[in-house]
């Protein structure tokens, strides 16, 4: 049997560079770098196109645009919905209930957004009757009477909603990775596909 060649070697090697766990490292890399050069247009681009960084940041500018159907689906990029924790079913409820009081039409009862933090269902997804939940009931209570609709200020209720959903993301320890960029060398001939010959000629590294 022939020894296979060099080139014929080097496939599976190459081919490694691919798996999902490597692309993810090389992903959160390149952002730290851009992040640390402030590199802010390409940072921002590659974070939304990517799954590698959950940022906080992004999900609060949403909510204050009123954009709840796209606040949700930011979340579900990162953990699907049968795999949230406790705290992001709650986080997830939270923007629903945003979502349906912005959608409520006092004229239509059958629009009101319900909510029962007591109720069965939600006493055993959180593990008991969370007093995140009942605060919940209570606002959509408040807000959604007659007296107070027609006053309500919605940007300064929407920039609250992204405060607390702030404070929401930072209680939920299974998301502390994912809103943090990696602790590695990121210069250049780390991050991109350069690096230097012997005669400090540059020469790429394709992956």
């Amino acid at each position: 049997m022939e020894r296979s060649s060099a080139a014929e070697r080097k496939g599976p090697l190459i081919r490694s560079l691919d798996y999902l766990c490597v692309r993810r490292f090389r992903l959160r890399r390149l952002l730290a770098f851009l992040w640390s050069h402030s590199y802010n247009g390409a940072f921002e681009s590659l974070s939304n196109e990517t799954r590698v960084l959950f940022r906080v940041e992004h999900l609060q500018h949403l909510v204050r645009l009123g954009l709840w159907s796209d606040a949700m689906n930011y979340v579900f990029r990162f953990v699907p919905a049968f795999d949230l924790p406790v705290g992001g079913q709650f986080l997830v409820t939270f923007i629903n209930f945003l979502w349906e009081i912005a959608a409520y039409d006092p004229t239509d009862p059958s629009t009101f957004p319900e909510y029962d933090p007591y109720e069965p269902c939600e006493d055993g997804r959180q593990g008991g009757v969370s007093a995140g939940g009942v605060k919940l009931a209570q606002i959509i209570r408040s807000v959604c009477s007659k007296q107070a609709w027609g006053s309500i200020n919605w940007p300064l209720v929407r920039f609250k909603a992204a405060e607390i959903i702030g404070d929401l993301v930072a209680q939920i320890p299974e998301f502390d990775e994912m809103r943090q960029l990696p602790l590695c060398s990121i210069r250049p001939a780390k991050v991109l596909p350069i690096g230097l010959r012997h005669d400090n000629s540059f020469q790429y590294n394709y992956p």
